[in-house]
Parts: C-alpha cells; sequence; structure tokens
C-alpha cells in the first residue's frame, strides 16, 4: 500500500505546489490516487496557511479531501496547538479514518484513549528504537505502524540502518508497518522497506529519485510506483 502524505508541516514557501487550502488538497488527493496512493495523510492549514486542529479547519479539509475515495489520516502532531490539542480534537465534528500520534511526544497515550474513544484508528509513529520500545511495552494497537526516519541529515544507508533497528525491536509486533523517510534518504528507504507499506508526498521529499525537483505530489506517487 502506498500513502501520499501530501503537505506535512512545510511552509507555503518551500514549494510552489504545495497544497494548502481544501481546493488545493482535493486536486492533489484526486491526483495522487489518480496514480496509485490508497491512503491520504495531511496537515488541515487555516486561512492563514498555518497548521491547524481547529474543528472548523479540519471539517473543510476532510470534506475537500473525502471524494478521493481512500482513507485519511490527520496529524497530530503536538507542535500544531500545544496544550489544546486535546481539546480541540474532542471538538472535531468531522471525523478522520485515522490520526498518526508521535510516541515520541509527552501525552501520547492520553491523546490515543481520547482518538479510539472517538472511533478514529491510529497510526503509532515511531522515529527511534525508544519509541518502538515504548509501544512494545504499552496495550496500544494502532491500525498501522509508521517507521518514521525523520532525520533530514543521514544518508540512505544510515537512514535504511534506522529503519531495520526500530523494525529489530518491535520484532512479530502485529500491526502494519509503513517505511518513510524525510529528505532524499527517503527514497533508499522506500526501496529497501520490501514487504511493508510506504508513503511519499511533499511531506517527505521535495526531489525526485535522481535529484531533481519534483514538480508535485502526483510525479512523487508515480515515481514511489
Amino acid at each position: 500500500m502506498l500513502q501520499a502524505a501530501l503537505n506535512g508541516a512545510r511552509r507555503p514557501d518551500e514549494h510552489p505546489a504545495l497544497p494548502v487550502t481544501p481546493a488545493q488538497l482535493a486536486a492533489d488527493a484526486r491526483a495522487a490516487v489518480a496514480e496509485g496512493a490508497r491512503s491520504l495523510h495531511l496537515h488541515p492549514r487555516d486561512g492563514g496557511g498555518a497548521e491547524s486542529l481547529e474543528p472548523d479547519d479540519v471539517a473543510a479539509a476532510l470534506r475537500a479531501v473525502r471524494p478521493a475515495g481512500v482513507e485519511i489520516s490527520l496529524s497530530t502532531g503536538l507542535w500544531i496547538a500545544g496544550d489544546r490539542r486535546l481539546d480541540l480534537i474532542a471538538a472535531w465534528t468531522e471525523l478522520p479514518d485515522l490520526v498518526s500520534i508521535n510516541l515520541s511526544e509527552p501525552g501520547w497515550e492520553e491523546l490515543a484513549a481520547l482518538v479510539t474513544d472517538r472511533g478514529i484508528g491510529i497510526e503509532a509513529g515511531l522515529a527511534t528504537t525508544a519509541d518502538a520500545e515504548a509501544l512494545v511495552a504499552s496495550s496500544l494497537r494502532p491500525a498501522r505502524v509508521l517507521v518514521e526516519i525523520d532525520d533530514e541529515t543521514l544518508d540512505g544507508p544510515a537512514a535504511v540502518a534506522a529503519a531495520a533497528a526500530i523494525d529489530a525491536v518491535l520484532g512479530d509486533h502485529d500491526a502494519p508497518r509503513l517505511h518513510h523517510g524525510m529528505g532524499p534518504a527517503t527514497w533508499a528507504v522506500l526501496a529497501a522497506a520490501g514487504v511493508h507499506d510506504t508513503r511519499i508526498g511533499l511531506e517527505d521529499v521535495l526531489t525526485l529519485p535522481g535529484g531533481e525537483p519534483a514538480p508535485g505530489n502526483r510525479a512523487l506517487v508515480s515515481a514511489a510506483r
């Protein structure tokens, strides 16, 4: 399964085709699905283009993207809303299929309990072996585990080794795994993912496998396929 990560935490000035508005997200969602993506991950934005967990902004993004016809995952990164995160998510009027929860962030257990009570699935984000150890030691049963190599300073071999180290800690944990990278090493992580699901999009990388600038999400999904 290939997931398209449409925008992430990137600023609009980082790429001219970065989708920010609901209409832009809808267009990129359709294009990514047409190229073979079977899941979408996005960060809703407010009217000024900043990341948002506000119920109205989340609802607008979900309504725009849902016609693409595949599962939708939203970020819950602590940096987006800080201490207001739980209250905002509790007030959501439109619900995604999944949310990603970073196990490196404080309060992830309470957040996981809240979204579970709301009937939302969980993608457990693991950026380090310590995150993987926390998951294995917990009672959390996520819909998917994200093996996230988000250090852009790593080269390809180092990023692949970091993903393998997280996999080793997970052992025979039964949740499906999705591997993704950050920056140019993204392509090495995807190539080494083997039987696991993968993710691609402007959130993760701005260049194609050969190093040339990516025109947008559609080109990245096409290259990954």
